[in-house]
């Protein structure tokens, strides 16, 4: 997946809370 449109997506559906370990994981 793009980089960009993750970072677009997680914005949307993860709370801030959680994308820290989502971009963990993912980047």
């Amino acid at each position: 997946m793009n980089g960009e449109a993750a970072r677009f997506a997680y914005d949307i559906v993860c709370p801030k809370s959680s994308r820290h370990w989502l971009h963990l994981h993912f980047t």
